[in-house]
């Protein structure tokens, strides 16, 4: 055992049984009422009722699943009894109407202190010393900045707190050794969650308050009371939202030209659109300027992202943050002798045995790997059920065009069935994704999010712009595959029709038909109604739901009992919230957005704008989802926004590839260069394509290249906050050794000033040795 995990053990010794004091209070009302506390259990005390009130029989399922978890919760309250020897404040509540139970905890400050050093909690060092971040050390607390009035921050202490309950009793400082999650899983506890505390009021005024719309967000204090993970979806929202604003400014600049050519045309477009008058010709030249300009805003938007991500990272000293892989409860194994480092299986062997090591669940990557190639066939067939769905949608409209003629109805209100069901498919798909990744036994939450975020998004990219590229691409080349009635061999919708006298056309069967058509205005009626959905149901979906849902489950528990829900304890209140599900759905629906805009925005220059008013309108609403409607999330820290960024990558790779397909394909602009000889149009319509897209693609790898990832001065202060953290912990060792050899002079006989200088200069070559590149 090293001297580091000796002093921890001499400083959990030395905290004496008083200053662990553990209240088991009834009263909600009694003093401990001054303590803060950082988690709430909820346990439910009561056996599960019918809606009449009526205890349920033995043998119905909720009733078994009951009796299975009472056992293992009456052994929970009995380790209740033993927290104090670990340092824990725990606080007993029972709820208003005495059929629950909570436990809140929180922790003393020397527990505190040794879980820190502990764990190697990341702290800021006070301006004299540099300013800098550095792992916690109980001896050199003085050189640290407190963060508040206890010192660490709450989510701080929620990490420490947290940890002391779940660190095994194995460890050279023991923890309780309880694993939360498994025992909700397991039925044992109801519910595990952390509190809001109060300056969740402040921050709801500041950042949550629609009042608040265009001031800028509060990162730092956004991170002081979520962490870093929640922060940094916050911070690429308003940085995503902020470059928006470019991309809508141009897109009004070029929806001028467009709109006036929507106004030639009249509501509903007319069967004969002529590329050479004006209007439609100014409105076809802004949509293919669009076009390029989006290919290369995604890039830049993407680049200086990565800075301001940087940025941020190195202000709130997560740059070396490293998430602890815990095991997830849901990870099935067997008990086997061994261990997992670095996410590698070793096994157990006579060389092991000194480290006293316990069995560890293990399940062979082979089989996980296995199960992920087993699920990608049910995820090709659903996207080909997709794909049958959007096919089946645009029959319908094919049909209601027929029938009403010129009314562009039809093809609005199919428009709006598409964009429904886009929406159902996507819930009912991330079900299922969710089953299917539980399925494949993921060890670690990093891994099981990332095969997560996969399946999603393949689904949710096929499911959402199936029609777009159906209109954009096949129906303007071909029309339609669908025979009508009088069997003509295409059957299209008027709002996508284009002919010219002169221009070449497809004789079938007798019959002429023309053979270009140009679907932009349908693609653009399209996208806003599928944008214009997405708004008003996930605004629905996200906020109003949520708040709805925890405020009529209070209301109804109230009602039920006859109970003032004003009285509730704030451990009862948030039990009732619902869980905080992570990030996930929200960088989801704004992924999916950006390739709407990226893919798309062409056809639809204002499509930019109506995002960044639903952008500005999304921060605050999730904003106030966050600290009114759910629970406090867990602590969890990050570096960058993982998976997501890798997807937004693909997307911009994609934009510019469609972007470019537009141009020769979609928008007739290739069609008025080359004049009226269209015998060679296939042949550089492909040429121009490849061309255009390879020199896009070219000067988003220039502008990568040029745009460094850290800024230079974000580079300077790391070098120099690293070398003041040296130079301080150096200057702290020396104090302590020439305290130390003081004392031992103290006390020895034959001490002399060169013995002094000797120890010195041992101590000064121990230092320069331990700077890399010395000597």
């Amino acid at each position: 055992m090293g001297d580091r995990d000796e002093e921890l053990v001499d400083l959990a010794r030395s905290t004496t049984t008083d200053e662990v004091q553990m209240t088991l209070n009834e009263n909600p009302e009694e003093k401990e009422q001054s303590e803060t506390y950082e988690y709430a259990v909820m346990i439910e005390s009561d056996p599960p009722r019918d809606k009449d009130g009526n205890k349920l029989a033995d043998d119905t399922a909720p009733m078994v699943k009951y009796k299975e978890g009472r056992s293992k919760t009456l052994a929970f309250e009995e380790k209740m009894q033993e927290l104090k020897d670990f340092g824990l404040i725990v606080k007993k509540q029972k709820s208003v109407d005495e059929k629950r139970t909570f436990y809140l905890f929180t922790a003393t400050p020397e527990r505190l202190d040794q879980e820190a050093e502990r764990i190697e909690l990341n702290m800021k060092l006070k301006p004299e010393h540099g300013g800098g971040y550095s792992p916690f050390l109980v001896k050199e607390k003085h050189l640290f900045q407190p963060e508040d009035e206890r010192f660490y921050r709450f989510n701080q202490r929620m990490q420490l707190v947290r940890s002391i309950l779940e660190t095994s009793q194995d460890e050279v400082l023991p923890g309780a050794g309880l694993d939360m999650k498994r025992l909700v899983n397991e039925g044992a506890i109801a519910k595990f969650y952390p509190l809001h505390d109060e300056s969740k009021k402040q921050l709801f005024r500041e950042w949550a308050n629609l009042k608040a719309v265009f001031k800028f967000q509060p990162l730092d204090r956004i991170r002081d009371y979520f962490g870093e993970e929640v922060a940094l979806y916050f911070a690429w929202l308003g940085f995503y939202t902020s470059w928006l604003w470019l991309a809508a400014f141009v897109g009004l600049v070029c929806a001028i030209p467009w709109f006036r050519g929507l106004a030639y045309l009249g509501l509903n477009a007319s069967a004969v659109l002529d590329p050479d008058e004006e209007h439609i010709a100014k409105g076809i030249w802004a949509n293919t300027a669009y076009s390029i300009f989006l290919a290369l805003w995604t890039t830049v938007f993407l680049e200086f992202w990565k800075r301001k991500q940087n940025t941020l990272v190195f202000l709130w000293g997560t740059q070396d943050w490293e998430d602890k892989e815990e095991e997830r409860p849901e990870f099935q194994g067997v008990e086997t002798p061994g261990f997992y480092w670095d996410n590698t299986w070793i096994n157990w062997d006579d060389s092991l045995n000194k480290f006293n090591l316990t069995k560890r669940r293990y399940y062979s990557s082979i089989w996980t790997k296995s199960k992920i190639a087993g699920a990608l066939p049910l995820v090709l067939f659903m996207c080909a059920f997709v794909v049958a769905v959007t096919y089946s949608i645009f029959v319908l409209k094919m049909l209601l065009s027929k029938i009403g003629g010129s009314n562009p109805w039809g093809g609005i209100v199919t428009a709006i069935i598409n964009a429904i069901s886009i929406i159902l498919m996507n819930l009912v798909w991330k079900k299922v994704a969710v089953i299917l990744t539980n399925w494949e036994n993921h060890r670690t939450q990093t891994s099981y999010d990332d095969q997560l975020i996969y399946k999603v998004f393949a689904f949710q990219f096929v499911n959402s712009y199936t029609s777009l590229y159906y209109i954009a691409f096949f129906k303007a080349k071909h029309g339609s595959l669908i025979a009508s009635p009088d069997n003509d061999p295409f059957f299209y919708s008027e709002s996508c029709l284009y002919t010219r006298q002169d221009e070449f056309n497809l004789i079938y069967d007798g019959k002429e038909y023309p053979q270009w058509t140009y679907c932009g205005n349908e693609l653009a009626v399209q996208l806003i109604t599928i944008l214009l959905t997405n708004i008003v149901v996930g605004q629905t979906q996200e906020f109003v739901l949520p708040w709805v849902m925890a405020f009529a489950k209070r209301f109804y528990m109230a009602r039920k009992e006859g109970i003032d829900r004003n009285v509730f304890s704030q451990a009862e209140k948030e039990a009732y919230l619902s869980d905080f599900a992570g990030t996930f759905d929200e960088y989801s629906e704004m992924v999916i957005q950006y390739g709407f805009l990226t893919l798309f925005a062409a056809a639809l220059p204002i499509a930019p704008f109506l995002a960044v008013i639903n952008n500005m309108v999304e921060i605050r609403t999730d904003a106030a989802r966050f600290l009114t409607a759910t629970n406090r999330p867990h602590y969890r820290g990050a570096t960058d926004i993982g998976t997501w960024f890798l997807i937004l990558q693909f997307l911009s790779l994609v934009g510019v590839v469609t972007n470019c397909v537009l141009i020769g394909e979609t928008f007739p602009t290739l069609r008025n260069i080359l004049g009226e000889d269209q015998s060679y149009r296939p042949f550089y319509t492909l040429l121009t394509v490849v061309l255009l897209e390879h020199v896009i693609i070219g000067l988003k790898m220039l502008i990568g290249f040029l745009i460094p990832d850290v800024p230079g001065e974000v580079k300077r202060a790391l070098a120099k906050e690293k070398f003041l953290v040296h130079e301080t912990f150096k200057n702290s060792r020396k104090a302590e050794a020439h305290k130390n050899y003081n004392q031992r002079q103290a006390t020895m006989r034959g001490d002399d000033d060169d013995e002094v200088d000797r120890d010195q200069v041992t101590l000064d070559m121990e230092e320069k040795q331990s700077i890399p590149g010395y000597g």
